[in-house]
């Protein structure tokens, strides 16, 4: 507003008129625009603070990481699987004896860096390889194949059950690299392995596919499993029916988002105040809580990684907290294009 009534004040020819004309708007004018300035921030603030972003508690991060180099002592990314945590080790002599009772064996799990329509058709038909079993002496070979790795998917709709459980809306995660796994699954011996009772390595040849495996990588997001006891005793809720468990956030970051994961409680509500969780359940007994910590207040800076880090974040606008206080269905291509737009990864989606 100053711009423009500056603006027209410089197109006036008369100067003294334009002197007399600016000093009144200085002195008086210029005041109450400040002043409605003010006003309008103190607005927008209020409606910012009173719409909070609950949403940014729960952007869930995910990449793969090589298993060495997979950090126990990380505050940020964790292995999706407690399996992951440890080195694949298997029964040598349990192998081969599964082997030639013509049982399947998985052998390891490998990530193919390959388009969707390439996976689908890999799940739907698959092809037969061809591998090796070598011991101290000989080589034999093996027929193998590569099964569909579900596991990972089946941990991802489990959270799911848990968003839902704990009333917090869902918002798809972010991970193309877990439905990109398979296991590599011996199927048959090309030949008789009654001499075998030892071996040193299997080795397998994907053929085209070659260049396109990762073997040894893990899937990691920012989701860590911790217990949690509540604080004194529950007090009755508004009900007067169940009651309030306060769970403490102090010691395990206030910035982060909490799921409850037990399973033995008929929990009501779910409310995140600052430094606080209140659970409504209608169990009277003091417990111990097991969460699912949805780490956000330590995102790595500065830090590169193999393949990149995925979110599921949103832009911080009006609109999305908007939306977000009350559900609206999609029912335009407006719709449609200003949820994609709502996410900051955008680049690789295409509508």
């Amino acid at each position: 507003m100053k711009d423009l009534i500056g603006a027209k004040l410089d197109q006036m020819a008369n100067l003294k008129d334009r002197k007399v004309l600016k000093e009144i708007m200085e002195e008086a004018f210029f005041n109450i625009i400040d002043y409605q300035e003010q006003v309008n921030d103190a607005l927008e603030d209020r409606v910012f603070n009173i719409m909070e972003d609950k949403e940014k508690y729960y952007d869930i991060y995910a990449t793969l990481v090589k298993r060495e180099k997979v950090d126990l002592l990380d505050d940020f990314l964790f292995p999706i699987l407690e399996e992951d945590k440890e080195e694949e080790v298997y029964d040598k002599e349990e192998l081969i004896e599964k082997i030639k009772a013509g049982e399947e064996v998985v052998v390891t799990k490998v990530f193919l860096e390959l388009e969707y329509e390439k996976i689908q058709s890999l799940i739907e038909e698959g092809e037969p390889l061809s591998g090796t079993i070598i011991s101290d002496s000989e080589e034999y070979n093996i027929s193998i194949k590569l099964k569909y790795n579900r596991d990972y998917l089946k941990a991802e709709e489990e959270l799911y059950k848990t968003f839902l459980r704990s009333g917090i809306r869902w918002r798809t995660i972010n991970n193309p690299y877990i439905r990109k796994i398979f296991d590599i699954v011996i199927v048959d011996s090309g030949e008789e392995l009654d001499d075998i009772t030892d071996f040193e390595e299997i080795n397998f040849d994907l053929g085209s596919l070659e260049d396109k495996k990762h073997v040894g990588y893990v899937p990691v997001w920012n989701i860590k499993r911790v217990e949690q006891k509540s604080d004194g005793f529950p007090v009755p809720a508004e009900d007067k029916i169940n009651y309030d468990h306060v769970v403490s956030l102090k010691d395990l970051g206030v910035e982060n988002g909490y799921l409850v994961t037990s399973d033995n409680f008929n929990i009501i509500a779910i409310k995140k105040k600052e430094e606080d969780l209140i659970i409504t359940c209608d169990d009277s007994n003091s417990t111990s809580w097991e969460l699912l910590k949805i780490v956000q207040d330590n995102k790595p800076k500065n830090q590169t990684f193999e393949f990149e880090l995925m979110s599921n974040s949103k832009q911080g606008l009006l609109m999305n907290r908007l939306t977000h206080q009350k559900f609206k269905p999609v029912r335009t291509f407006g719709d449609l294009n200003r949820i994609i737009n709502s996410f900051k990864e955008i680049d690789n989606l295409v509508l």
